[in-house]
């Protein structure tokens, strides 16, 4: 049997995303509380606030961890890590990162009917943003604990820290399969699952391998204490553990209500009659100014 997508089911299997346990209370909370705001939508008011907004919270964390990233490579004295050898979050990516999340947003813009808007507004906060941040936060923990680890160490980290990752995203697509195609996906093979044990058993010895590494680096070559050492595996696990917090929340939350928006830019019209929403409530008069066949079809 041809493996199933996520992003290929019928109007009626999307409908079983609704059924999602996981994300149900977040997605009937947001909904409500954007819906609420909805009616603020196009003032003066709101373009003011937006801007504050995005340049406080949007930018400002990514700012503060831009400026972090070059106060740890311009000052090389400090107890816990090694003076930082390079800096992974110059100004040039900063800038790059910025200019991407706006011009994805301007790309979102193509997508104004009524029903999609909220969705639209959630995934430049929810996902590109998200996404934006989660890269500057390894580029700033890169800077900092680079010299640290050493280059060894430091793939050994990364490659296990993102396996992790890989394999929560996988688990959670395979969920939500198994939830719209009524579980109709297939068990792997034998040598799959083989080669999942393998690969599994090589991520558990690399993940103990960068653990020892540090601690040998640590002791003989920096010579530091056993306080302090502590202090600086506890600081790496909090780069680990961000990574794994950020996957477990986008592919168990997000994922699913982005989902709901995608399927019903897919299947518009039978969302909007399983709604029962008017034409003007689901598209909004300014998407049926520009597409009348809509109201035409409407009067057939």
């Amino acid at each position: 049997m041809k493996r199933k997508s996520i992003l290929q089911a019928s109007f009626e299997e999307s409908l079983n995303l609704e059924d999602d346990t996981a994300s149900s209370g977040f997605i009937t909370r947001n909904l409500k509380e954007t819906q609420e705001k909805e009616k603020y939508r196009g003032t003066l008011k709101s373009y003011i606030w937006l801007v504050i907004l995005t340049v406080l919270f949007i930018y400002g964390p990514n700012w503060l961890l831009y400026v972090g990233s070059g106060y740890i490579f311009g000052h090389v004295e400090n107890k816990l890590i090694q003076p930082a050898v390079y800096n992974f979050l110059p100004n040039w990516v900063f800038m790059s990162l910025g200019i991407i999340w706006l011009v994805l947003i301007l790309i979102g813009k193509k997508f104004y009917q009524q029903f999609i808007l909220i969705y639209r507004g959630q995934f430049h906060l929810f996902v590109t943003y998200f996404l934006w941040l989660l890269i500057e936060w390894n580029l700033f923990c890169l800077t900092g604990f680079y010299s640290t680890l050493g280059l060894l160490g430091t793939i050994s980290f990364l490659i296990v820290d993102f396996y992790l990752v890989y394999l929560i995203i996988k688990g959670r697509l395979k969920n939500l399969i198994n939830l719209v195609y009524g579980g109709a996906e297939e068990a792997g093979s034998k040598v799959n699952t083989i080669i999942s044990k393998i690969v599994n058993y090589f991520m558990i010895f690399l993940g103990l391998f960068s653990v020892l590494w540090l601690f040998v680096k640590s002791f003989l070559n920096f010579k530091v204490e056993v306080g302090s050492w502590l202090g600086v595996l506890g600081l790496i696990a909090l780069w680990f553990f961000v990574n794994i917090l950020f996957a477990f929340y986008e592919s168990y939350i997000i994922l699913p209500f982005m989902l709901r928006g995608f399927y019903r830019l897919k299947y518009p019209e039978e969302y909007r009659e399983w709604e029962g929403k008017t034409l003007e409530e689901w598209y909004g008069k300014k998407y049926l100014k520009k597409h009348k066949e809509l109201l035409k079809n409407e009067s057939n």
